[in-house]
């Protein structure tokens, strides 16, 4: 079977990760595979692989939209893809337009952060096409998700199912010390990280202001994005320029390396479906201190009776942040605790089971 994954812009995150990641695996179970970008905002994937790249640049106007659909359907119709698997709402809804005007047999959507989180344009134009019959199935990668589209028609929400996303497991190529070195981090610091894209949703923010009260605690960032002036802005308002490193994008593969800098965990996230960043830590065995938000309960909280696998906070609580980043550092053995249990929780989510769940998806 020949598939195409979409997604719409070219630039590190979870949801690219798992395009790219998804026909990855699928190409290794036989299937011819690629992974096409709407277009690319940072080149960060550029040098993989079966990498389609729509337009170089983001569009600026709705007629660079216009184009970038047309020549998206021209390139649908010269590949003759059997399947089409979206990434993101706007990818889903390009992909599954684009799909039926090229004949594709399956056009499956997933949907990746809750229903209320999408812009108003791109909310209605899914619900719309959805509701039509666009999508032949419509994944939804948390039971969170699935239940954001509670209030969708009916025709919309009987071809949704869930199916977790699922994390590679990769192991950590240096040691503690030269991945310090190699991402600019102080050797002698308590180190606590994150990872994910500097933006609104992510929440970095809270962090800076709870560790500003927090001299011998040391944050490193993994991520770029649209906050990168408003987030150094703030460090020099906090007298925090020291104590805080932007790392900056990262690939995929080099993720464990700089979780090795780090002996704590921590996600603000104010909103997500599944939380990738969460697992891959989670995988590293790394103790959690994360958002206590629907999506991070749903996969760390009492997963099968195993009990809670993370420390939750509020996301706008920075008074709360600081008291579990300070007790949660002076105490080794709860970070022993925590590490071990996220490490049992993630193996519930294993690549293969992500991949065995799309692939049921696309059989008549």
């Amino acid at each position: 079977m020949k598939i195409i994954t979409v997604i719409t812009q070219m630039e590190g995150g979870g949801a690219q990760n798992a395009a790219i990641r998804m026909a990855q695996e699928l190409g290794k179970r036989g299937h011819v595979t690629e992974t096409c970008f709407l277009y690319q905002k940072r080149p960060v994937y550029a040098h993989y692989d079966r990498i389609k790249v729509i337009r170089n640049s983001p569009p600026a106007t709705v007629l660079d939209y216009l184009k970038v659909f047309f020549d998206f359907v021209s390139y649908i119709r010269k590949e003759k893809p059997d399947a089409i698997i979206g990434f993101t709402y706007y990818a889903n809804i390009f992909g599954a337009l684009a799909g039926l005007l090229a004949g594709v047999r399956f056009r499956v959507a997933s949907q990746r952060n809750p229903s209320s989180s999408y812009p108003t344009p791109g909310r209605i134009v899914d619900k719309i096409i959805g509701s039509l019959g666009a999508y032949t199935r419509n994944i939804a990668v948390s039971k969170a998700v699935l239940e954001s589209f509670s209030n969708y028609p009916a025709s919309y929400v009987e071809k949704m199912t869930v199916v977790y996303n699922g994390i590679p497991y990769r192991q950590a190529t240096m040691s503690v010390s030269e991945a310090k070195k190699k991402y600019n981090i102080p050797g002698d610091a308590r180190v606590i990280v994150t990872t994910g894209r500097l933006s609104y949703q992510k929440n970095h923010e809270v962090l800076l202001h709870a560790i500003s009260k927090l001299p011998r605690i040391h944050l490193a960032i993994a991520g770029g994005g649209e906050l990168e002036k408003e987030i150094k802005e703030l460090l020099n308002r906090l007298g925090l320029q020291k104590r805080v490193t932007l790392v900056g994008e990262i690939l995929p593969e080099e993720i464990p390396d700089f979780l090795q800098t780090g002996e704590l965990f921590v996600f603000p996230s104010r909103f997500e479906a599944f939380g990738f960043s969460v697992m891959e830590a989670a995988f590293a065995g790394m103790p959690l201190l994360v958002s206590d938000i629907p999506a991070l309960r749903e996969i760390l909280d009492n997963w099968q009776d195993e009990g809670p696998s993370a420390v939750f906070i509020s996301p706008e609580d920075s008074g709360k942040w600081q008291e579990a980043l300070e007790y949660m550092t002076a105490h080794q053995d709860v970070l022993a605790q925590y590490s071990l249990s996220a490490k049992q929780r993630s193996q519930h989510f294993a690549l293969d089971r992500m991949i065995d769940g799309y692939e049921a998806l696309l059989r008549p």
